[in-house]
């Protein structure tokens, strides 16, 4: 992993998803990538997150109650800034094929009291994409694995770039 970390030019700050061994977080912290659990400033923005997924029948390898989630996000939020998890929150971008949702009430509970201008979530592979709430702009990039990823450009607005490695350009920037 941090021969993949190292491969890009930029500073890359990640989270664990939940089919990743809980080791991940050091592996992570040595990189100096990791917003699991903590607050990370590049820019003048703050990064701020917490990685895994919430319990399940499946039994991933890292998997956290929500309310050592939400209490972890509480206490490293930074309004205005940019919340990182896993995760999705309840209703953004966590819709399964069959239409349920698979997001967390209490980390969309923490977006709406922090206010990041940004919340960056993955999960749900089948909901890539973003929307825009009460001024929040929630964006699923996608799975990596297969190619997608998301380019966001913070300035008076937010703007979002959702991408596949084999095409380069799926669609231009959306602005909110």
């Amino acid at each position: 992993m941090n021969r993949f970390l190292g491969a890009f030019e930029s500073r890359v700050l990640a989270v664990p998803g939940n089919c990743d061994p809980p080791e991940t977080v050091g592996v992570l912290e040595d990189a100096h990538a990791s917003l699991h659990g903590r607050q990370v400033t590049f820019k003048g923005t703050g990064f701020f997150g917490f990685g895994g997924g919430l319990p399940s029948p499946a039994h991933m390898p890292f998997e956290v109650d929500e309310e050592t989630m939400v209490a972890s996000l509480a206490t490293i939020g930074a309004g205005g800034g940019v919340m990182v998890t896993h995760t999705p929150p309840y209703g953004m971008n966590d819709r399964s094929r069959s239409g349920r949702s698979h997001g967390s009430k209490g980390i969309l509970r923490i977006a709406k009291e922090l206010r990041p201008r940004l919340v960056l979530s993955g999960h749900m592979h089948e909901a890539r994409g973003e929307c825009e709430e009460d001024g929040i702009v929630f964006v699923n990039p996608g799975p990596a694995r297969e190619g997608f990823y998301a380019v966001a450009e913070l300035g008076q607005q937010v703007k979002i770039d959702l991408l596949r490695a084999e095409t380069m350009k799926e669609r231009r920037l959306k602005t909110f």
